[in-house]
């Protein structure tokens, strides 16, 4: 289970162009085997990999579960 806020998707890079759900998706794919913390940090470096020098403008909430 992944709960996120509005900041990890409409995260900008220097285009102004959203991180977005896609991409988020294909974050999850990659990290579908992984532990829980593992995922978030997956998904905070693309975001922030994805918004550049500028950093993220908004809050990033993420909550990651593994249900076994």
């Amino acid at each position: 289970v992944v709960a996120y806020t509005d900041g990890v998707t409409e995260a900008r890079d220097e285009h102004e162009v959203e991180f977005g759900e896609e991409r988020l998706d294909a974050v999850l794919r990659d990290a579908r085997s992984e532990p829980p913390q593992a995922t978030v940090e997956r998904i905070l470096g693309a975001v922030d990999a994805h918004a550049g020098t500028g950093g993220r403008t908004d809050d990033c909430t993420l909550l990651v579960t593994r249900v076994t």
